[in-house]
């Protein structure tokens, strides 16, 4: 069990102060007598290091000055010192949680503690020994001023992480939401051919009734009437439209693809030095243009796929009817050559999927048993007539 940091420091002042307090009774001399002062001086360098986490400074400060009153008034009378362990602890924490440059003073501020107190006890006649156990010494407080310093570095470093991985992963979602965007702006210019396509002709043979029809002849007025809802709905559409792909490239409605145009696709496939196998059922002509559209989209951004990311490779590209659904199916395998692959943040599958959701369809992309990739979609029918 994870016991929180706040825990963590609790149990740690407490088996501090408790180990501290247990070390002198056992160790001390009776000329010592166990006063308020004396207990304060021995619990004083513990009990701060409750707040090492949020005021390093000031427990360091604490821990510093209470080692220091602790060698003065306690140490004489005693064997066993773990004092300076406490005083280690502050300085690890002041150097993980302070700014470096307040942590460097306490790494001084130690040292020199340290210089004194063994001057001060090799004085006159044992300095050129002193030097040794200086080097000694010294390395204790460097490491563990090091060791905090480093995790330090390392929490600052995941922080950053974090923080960039939350960046990422809002633009990722952004990403798509303008992917979704876009490509319903795509598809409302495709629906603008199908669409327009049959108003066009309601229209047309509407006006054409019309005119031919007497004027006292009450079919005519109904004919009037369908010609101009057609009129003005061909007319609303192009406003729509015009709001749909205001922030999409300018220019007019592309030209309306289908199934018919793969030849492209599959020509610049083979220019990546891909070997294509394409089977197609003869009939597909019969499809609505609806789904003309959406089927060549899908194939456009399969082959898209295998040439950024495997070409050369063996392409199979399978456009079949089977009952009532329309199935696309584009597998490739594995590459023939190991070269560097342009990456892609799989936008292009998520304006597929509006796509195919429009039509009730469904898209399953993912590995391939060999190493490759597969692309398999289903469309509904529908109405067969384009």
């Amino acid at each position: 069990m994870r016991y929180p940091r706040r825990a963590n420091d609790v149990l740690l002042t407490v088996g501090a102060t408790a180990c501290h307090l247990l070390v002198w009774m056992a160790n001390h001399e009776p000329r010592l007598s166990a006063t308020p002062l004396t207990v304060l001086v021995l619990v004083a360098p513990t009990v701060p290091l409750l707040w090492r986490r949020t005021h390093p400074q000031l427990v360091f400060v604490a821990v510093f000055v209470a080692c220091v009153a602790w060698s003065v008034l306690v140490r004489p009378y005693t064997d066993v010192q773990i004092a300076p362990l406490f005083l280690a602890v502050a300085l690890y924490s002041l150097a993980r949680h302070a700014p470096t440059a307040r942590a460097v003073a306490g790494l001084i501020g130690v040292c020199a503690l340290i210089v004194v107190d063994v001057v001060a006890s090799s004085w006159p006649g044992g300095l050129s020994a002193a030097v040794g156990t200086l080097v000694v010494l010294l390395t204790f407080p460097i490491c563990i001023w090091l060791l905090g310093h480093g995790r330090r570095r390392i929490g600052i470093d995941v922080q950053r992480l974090r923080e960039l991985t939350g960046q990422l992963r809002a633009e990722r979602e952004l990403s798509a939401r303008r992917a979704v965007v876009a490509e319903r702006a795509h598809i409302a210019r495709d629906l603008h051919d199908v669409v327009a396509h049959h108003l066009s002709a309601i229209a047309v043979v509407a006006h054409a009734n019309a005119e031919v029809a007497a004027d006292d002849n009450p079919v005519r007025k109904g004919l009037t009437t369908i010609a101009a809802t057609a009129d003005t709905a061909l007319a609303d559409m192009r406003r729509l439209l015009g709001l749909l792909a205001a922030s999409d490239e300018p220019g007019e409605p592309s030209p309306e693809a289908s199934l018919g145009d793969l030849r492209q696709l599959t020509e610049a496939a083979r220019g990546a030095g891909c070997t294509l196998d394409v089977s197609m059922d003869d009939d597909l002509d019969l499809l609505s243009r609806s789904l003309h559209l959406t089927a060549y989209r899908i194939v456009q951004e399969g082959l898209t796929n295998v040439i950024k990311h495997a070409a050369p490779t063996d392409v199979t590209l399978r456009v079949r009817r089977q009952g009532p659904e329309l199935r696309i199916s584009l597998t490739n395998g594995p590459s023939r050559a190991v070269r560097h692959r342009i990456g892609g943040a799989g936008m292009g599958l998520t304006g597929l999927r509006e796509r195919v959701k429009l039509l009730d369809g469904t898209l399953r992309a993912g590995p391939a048993d060999d190493g490759g990739w597969r692309l398999l979609a289903t469309l509904p029918l529908g109405l067969e007539a384009g």
